[in-house]
């Protein structure tokens, strides 16, 4: 079953980590969105509350966190 993968756009600026691909910052999450394979981005804006959730969240990928 597909896995919904979010890209995080906050601020309409890209948060992703310096040297991380869209598809390594892309997190697996179960809330609102498209069901879509693993790896495709899907560009989303989150607010400051969720967008730092986000940041002390675990991501996909190594990205030097």
């Amino acid at each position: 079953m597909p896995k919904r993968v979010v890209v995080v756009d906050f601020g309409g600026a890209s948060v992703r980590p310096q040297g991380c691909t869209n598809k390594q910052w892309a997190r697996m999450v179960d809330g609102e969105g498209d069901s879509v394979a693993v790896g495709k981005v899907v560009k989303r804006i989150v607010g400051k509350e969720e967008f730092e959730q986000l940041m002390s969240s675990e991501v996909e990928g190594d990205c030097g966190m």
